[in-house]
């Protein structure tokens, strides 16, 4: 069996269904694959779409519902291969969660420069 790393990244930020983000604004998750070049990670199709709110929730709440799906996929899964015809065991761990200086404090608990563990790796 053959196994492959996928390492990914999460994007955090707001947009807006308006012109402006003072209305209708959107915090939304989005999820794209970190090996691939600079120019096919900003293509449409290469980013995937994870979650969306429009109300007051802040980004560690809305992640919550994907921490057990994002471990499963960091420990590895076993998938079957159409192509390929066989299985391939998949690991795909999170690099680093990125976004926009208003919302990477958010991310960071908070704490915004005072943070002493600003990234889950630095425990």
């Amino acid at each position: 069996m053959s196994v492959r790393v996928l390492p990914i990244t999460l994007f955090f930020d707001d947009t807006s269904g308006n012109r402006s983000k003072k209305w209708n604004c959107f915090d939304s998750w989005i999820m794209n694959i970190a090996a691939f070049p600079l120019d096919e990670s900003n293509k449409y199709e290469n980013n995937f779409f994870l979650c969306t709110n429009n109300q007051e929730v802040t980004a560690m709440e809305m992640v919550k519902p994907l921490t057990d799906n994002l471990l499963k996929l960091e420990k590895g899964l076993v998938i079957y291969v159409a192509e390929r015809q066989k299985d391939v065991f998949v690991i795909v761990p999170v690099l680093f969660f990125r976004g926009d200086n208003v919302r990477q404090p958010k991310l960071a608990m908070n704490k915004r420069s005072r943070a002493n563990h600003p990234c889950r790796f630095c425990y």
